[in-house]
């Protein structure tokens, strides 16, 4: 697994325990009093889920990663209270749907010496 499939996975994990952690604890803007977000705590745990298929690099797991972080986007405003909580939670699902981005789309590559049709010419 390359490096940026590595990250993209860790930040998509990170993604969404953060989730769950606002879906446990958040406070709505105009109570103020804390209460369960039952959207964003369902988001946050199907992401944690496909953040560790990630890790093993099921096909489509990192395009599910992103769309399950623009969902994340959608639904976390609403149970921050805090502007600083709410900027890092906007960050970090950026930071997430790019480096699924980038990891969906990252080839391997073998280099030509260790190409398994790169045989010995005898003779």
């Amino acid at each position: 697994m390359s490096l940026i499939r590595k990250a993209a996975a860790s930040v998509s994990l990170l993604n969404g325990l953060w989730g769950i952690l606002l879906g446990l604890f958040g406070a709505t803007p105009l109570a103020g009093t804390l209460h369960l977000n039952g959207a964003t705590l369902v988001v946050a745990a199907i992401l944690v889920l496909a953040s560790i298929l990630c890790f093993t690099w099921l096909p489509g797991t990192f395009y599910l990663s992103a769309l399950l972080s623009v969902l994340m986007l959608v639904f976390i405003p609403g149970g921050i209270q805090l502007a600083d909580l709410f900027l890092f939670s906007l960050a970090l699902a950026a930071a997430t749907i790019v480096s699924d981005a980038m990891a969906a789309n990252s080839k391997e590559y073998v280099p030509e010496k260790d190409h398994p049709m790169n045989l010995p010419v005898f003779g």
